[in-house]
């Protein structure tokens, strides 16, 4: 038998008051990435994957379940990868949230391909959506050496 004490992940009371305020949809909708790091879980890291059009379509019906059940602005677009910042339609993604302004954008990158045109884009897109954008960087080491074990030699900024 598992004993139950002291364990606060188990949610006691309404369910309905510990809901979630906002709504969180993780979208990876490529395996392409600029590095192949030692402890990757993707299967490939070829630039296979979801068109802007089938990104377009989940991310519209995503903004309509999050309107209507939580309001503008109550959900989270969690982009993943393979590497999001070598998207070819990166940038079409941050449009689509800027005109609907019903998610707000997380993205988790390795930071490699960041430049001044993403920086800017992604400045842009948080002050049209409330000062809501998280970006999450990785790092696996506080320095180049432990870094690069990983994610290879030279990527550690």
């Amino acid at each position: 038998m598992i004993s139950t004490e002291n364990k606060n992940y188990i949610m006691k009371g309404n369910s309905i008051d510990r809901a979630l305020d906002k709504f969180h949809l993780i979208l990876s909708p490529s395996y392409g990435c600029n590095m192949v790091c030692k402890h990757c879980y993707q299967p490939s890291h070829s630039d296979k994957g979801m068109n802007y059009s089938e990104v377009k379509r989940i991310m519209t019906e995503w903004s309509e379940i999050v309107k209507l059940e939580r309001g503008r602005m109550n959900g989270i677009l969690h982009l993943k990868g393979g590497e999001p910042l070598a998207l070819p339609y990166l940038y079409d993604i941050l449009d689509f949230l800027k005109e609907e302004k019903t998610c707000s954008l997380m993205i988790t990158t390795n930071g490699t391909l960041g430049n001044e045109t993403f920086f800017s884009e992604i400045k842009k897109l948080d002050e049209e959506l409330e000062n809501s954008t998280v970006v999450i960087v990785s790092l696996d080491g506080s320095q180049d050496e432990i870094h690069g074990l990983l994610r290879g030699e030279g990527n550690f900024y």
